[in-house]
């Protein structure tokens, strides 16, 4: 008996310690990576304890710099503006520093259409990248829409029938067709796109906002065959934060998804409040009664800002309006992240790269509040 116990404890200590061991195993393989996403309106980052295919998020943050409406200004010559260009330096300085301050042990990330638009996007990146050791690269929108399909399928839980990511200077849907690789149908217009023709035209009236959709919608290159079938299979399945489209749709009808008629009804009651601050004051108060139901996982602390970016809320849903027309896209299911940052994480490409970088350290600044920022719940992520 007493033989019989003392193999039982050994058999526990064995046990026990072939547990530790696959734990500590676990932590060396873990890594604390940072995934940035610089866009055309915000500049993004996620911090993140990356293990295979799981990704537990530690931080997440944004920096707004309206960068694709800065290169749509009047009189624009093709390049971002010196004013511009001093935003987006001083937000990436301020996310390298989180970043490092989270003890991120690798760095890479991803910029978008205003960089492959302006003339100077290209030699700004670079140069920002390389002083801050940032392993930025300019990607094509079919590169866009991997990542975004990664992170819808993150975001959702499961493998979604279609992605549909949208900013200010493009939008992607994507879908895996016949169990192969992504499919990407790549956009080429954004929110900025819209808010310049609803500028062009004078202003936000009713008639305005009908034409600039129509206008849009004919624009647009139809559906092919791939994406019709993948809408067909399920929603739409978007993502963004705060300020993205798709969140000012749901923040407008209090719901985590939408379809062309929800659209519709919000795009006129933001027409007939009249101006950006009437739209920004409903908005705010809108989006901190539905937080519960638009995005449950937020930080209530932020819902507590300024609604943002409310001089484009209405260019938005114009835009995602002439999307659903042009695409016959019937529904759409919301869900909040910080832009395409988990598709970095997740992007075999992109995690190549993390081990590719050289090692450097950000100069040393006071950091300053970002105009917007705000915490995720740590979330086990899963893509197969």
């Amino acid at each position: 008996m007493q033989l019989s116990q003392k193999n039982q404890k050994l058999a526990l200590a064995a046990a026990a310690g072939v547990a530790a061991m696959l734990v500590i195993r676990r932590k060396l393989r873990t890594k604390i990576r940072a995934a940035f996403d610089i866009g055309s309106g915000e500049h993004k980052l996620v911090v993140a304890a990356v293990h295979g295919t799981s990704v537990k998020v530690l931080h997440s943050e944004v920096s707004t710099v309206l960068l694709a409406q800065d290169l749509t200004r009047p009189g624009g010559d093709g390049a971002l503006s010196a004013g511009a260009l001093r935003a987006s330096k001083e937000a990436l300085n301020d996310l390298a520093e989180r970043a490092a301050a989270q003890g991120a042990q690798a760095k890479a990330g991803v910029a978008t259409a205003v960089f492959r638009r302006a003339r100077n996007g290209e030699q700004h990146l670079k140069k920002c990248s390389d002083a801050l050791a940032l392993n930025l690269r300019i990607v094509p929108q079919s590169t866009e829409g991997e990542l975004g399909f990664l992170t819808a399928c993150a975001a959702a839980g499961r493998e979604v029938a279609c992605a549909w990511d949208s900013g200010g200077g493009s939008f992607q849907l994507s879908a895996r067709v016949g169990g192969g690789g992504v499919r990407v149908y790549a956009g080429p217009l954004g929110n900025a796109d819209a808010f310049a023709r609803l500028r062009d035209m004078g202003g936000a009236t009713s008639q305005n906002v009908k034409a600039v959709i129509a206008a849009l919608t004919d624009e647009l290159p139809p559906a092919p065959a791939w994406l019709a079938a993948a809408l067909q299979e399920g929603p739409a399945v978007a993502f963004g934060h705060r300020s993205s489209c798709f969140r000012v749709a749901c923040d407008a009808i209090g719901a985590s998804g939408f379809a062309p008629e929800d659209v519709k009804r919000a795009t006129a009651k933001l027409v007939s409040l009249g101006d950006d601050g009437a739209r920004a004051d409903w908005l705010q108060y809108v989006a901190q009664g539905h937080a519960h139901v638009v995005a449950p996982l937020s930080d209530r602390a932020a819902l507590d800002e300024p609604y943002p970016e409310p001089h484009l809320a209405l260019a938005k849903l114009v835009l995602v309006a002439a999307v659903m027309a042009k695409l016959n896209v019937e529904r759409v299911e919301y869900h909040e992240t910080n832009g395409s940052c988990l598709g970095v994480l997740l992007h075999e490409p992109r995690r190549h790269s993390y081990a590719q970088q050289p090692v450097a350290t950000a100069p040393k600044r006071k950091l300053r509040r970002p105009h917007c920022s705000y915490h995720t719940h740590p979330l086990q992520v899963l893509v197969h």
